[in-house]
């Protein structure tokens, strides 16, 4: 799940909990350097200013010239500079509209076919890899983007990157990647929220006890953690002691678990000992549901925005690389707190592989 303000006008899924990191526009305004094309008689260009971003590329980037008229004017009369600054600091609330026109189901392709239009005028030179580039490096530390989009977004990097430099030794430009990777990322900062709330189907269990914590129940809260948690032990626990699962064979999806780890961290103080230890556990089998696949995406980075999106942070977290051709073996290791383990590998006949971590004090 994702959490988003939208106070802002064009607000990003750029960590919006932590304002020092820019939103979409933001990055957008800083690497424009070149001028706008507006499509009128007069002006037919003009300064790449942040409010002719906003009102001439981004803004009106997903109407088609019916709506564009019918919203904002034919001349763009009725969207002044200072109902943009307005709705971009929050004094007033984001049009509607603006919003519901990013639900469309092609909003992807319709932004990436204006942006040709506009975006290679307005952002020209070097500033092409570096907004790219910008962009993705902001991605991989958001911690509420699905490993899902990353992955789509490193795909659609890879190929803005290529295609730009091979417009650098060519006469014939195209643009047609480096819009479509902007296109995605700007469609994603505007309704990502609501994609990926429509694409997640909870068990009715957890989609019930989600619903009843939100109105202040908590009747089937309990049953719920302690059966989640006893789906992915391995054996029975011996204090607080216990060895998780390494992959997902219960009656509950991968995004129950994801889902439930994630929403539930706001109640943690108010649960019992008990079950903070197994909330913390559902926490842990979460993160282990993804973290080989966010280093594999995005580095360390990835990984760190994964732990930090369930609560974690880098104290919590060892990372050992083992050669995938031992069979048995142990491994002496100091912990990020200073304690020192033992590391025990044992590869299954299955091919599986067992990795315990046993403190020695």
């Amino acid at each position: 799940m994702l959490i988003f303000e939208r106070r802002a006008f064009l607000v990003s899924f750029f960590l919006v909990k932590e304002p020092q990191l820019p939103t979409f526009e933001n990055v957008f305004v800083k690497y424009c350097n070149g001028v706008i094309e507006t499509g009128l008689k007069h002006p037919k260009t003009v300064a790449c200013t942040a409010q002719n971003i906003d009102t001439f590329i981004l803004f009106s980037s997903i109407m088609d010239e019916d709506e564009r008229v019918r919203f904002i004017g034919r001349n763009y009369e009725a969207i002044t500079k200072d109902t943009l600054s307005a709705m971009r600091t929050g004094s007033i609330p984001v049009r509607k509209f603006i919003t519901t026109l990013f639900g469309k189901s092609d909003a992807v392709t319709i932004v990436k076919e204006q942006f040709i239009k506009k975006v290679p005028q307005a952002i020209v030179g070097a500033n092409r890899i570096s907004i790219v580039d910008e962009y993705w490096r902001l991605i991989r530390k958001d911690e509420d983007i699905p490993l899902r989009y990353k992955d789509r977004f490193r795909e659609e990097k890879i190929a803005a990157s290529h295609e730009i430099e091979s417009n650098n030794s060519s006469e014939k430009k195209v643009y047609e990647a480096f819009c479509l990777f902007l296109a995605d990322v700007f469609v994603f900062a505007m309704y990502g929220d609501r994609l990926v709330e429509n694409e997640i189907a909870l068990h009715p269990v957890v989609s019930k006890v989600l619903a009843d914590l939100r109105d202040g129940k908590r009747m089937f809260l309990y049953t719920l953690l302690d059966e989640m948690f006893g789906a992915i032990m391995t054996g029975e626990p011996e204090g607080d002691n216990y060895e998780l699962k390494s992959v997902n064979e219960s009656e509950f999806s991968n995004d129950d678990y994801r889902t439930v780890a994630f929403e539930l961290l706001k109640y943690t103080d108010s649960l019992g000992e008990t079950h903070r230890k197994v909330l913390h556990a559902i926490r842990m089998f979460a993160v282990n549901l993804d973290q080989k696949r966010a280093i594999e995406i995005g580095g360390m980075e990835a990984a760190d925005a994964l732990y930090k999106h369930y609560g974690f942070s880098q104290k919590d977290y060892s990372l050992l690389s083992v050669d995938p051709n031992v069979v048995n073996a142990e491994f002496d290791i100091v912990l990020q707190d200073g304690k020192p383990a033992k590391v025990v590998v044992k590869r299954r006949e299955d091919g599986t592989t067992d990795i315990q971590v046993i403190g020695k004090e």
